[in-house]
């Protein structure tokens, strides 16, 4: 039986998860994707994610919450997502193998996320964004670089 190998490209506003490259029709290997998980709060300002109290505070005011708490927030749930869904899918046997390349931001909350036993079929991980790259980009990058 083929290992199977998952690829997850990520950042704060979404994951994309691929398979180890299959043999098109055309006899050439192409990534397959399997999962995109998006965080819509990804991308979002700090003022559009902190909502107050009309008449509570002046505009321009400071309200007390903590600079970028709620786009950390945002992200800190994303991550949590992503490694339950990457647990759940190893827990049904979806892929033997794990490589993952993350923005920064994120890299590290997955890190502390992933269960042991994803941790343990990790193959590789960096922290590198190209989450934003289309397909045929990710899958190039992936040809050139591995």
């Amino acid at each position: 039986m083929a290992m199977i190998q998952w690829i997850v490209v990520a950042d704060a506003s979404r994951a994309r998860i691929f398979e180890t490259p299959q043999a098109g029709s055309d006899g050439e290997q192409r990534l397959q994707q399997v999962a995109d998980l998006a965080n819509p709060h990804g991308r979002a300002r700090e003022a559009d994610l902190v909502t107050h109290s009309a008449g509570r505070a002046r505009p321009g005011a400071r309200t007390g919450i903590a600079e970028d708490s709620a786009s950390e927030h945002s992200v800190e749930v994303f991550s949590r997502e992503v490694a339950r869904f990457l647990e759940s899918a190893h827990g049904e046997h979806r892929y033997d193998r794990l490589r993952l390349f993350a923005a920064p931001k994120l890299l590290g909350k997955l890190r502390r996320d992933l269960s042991d036993g994803v941790r343990r079929v990790m193959a590789e991980q960096k922290d590198k964004d190209i989450a934003w790259f289309d397909d045929g980009n990710v899958d190039r990058y992936f040809k050139m670089t591995h």
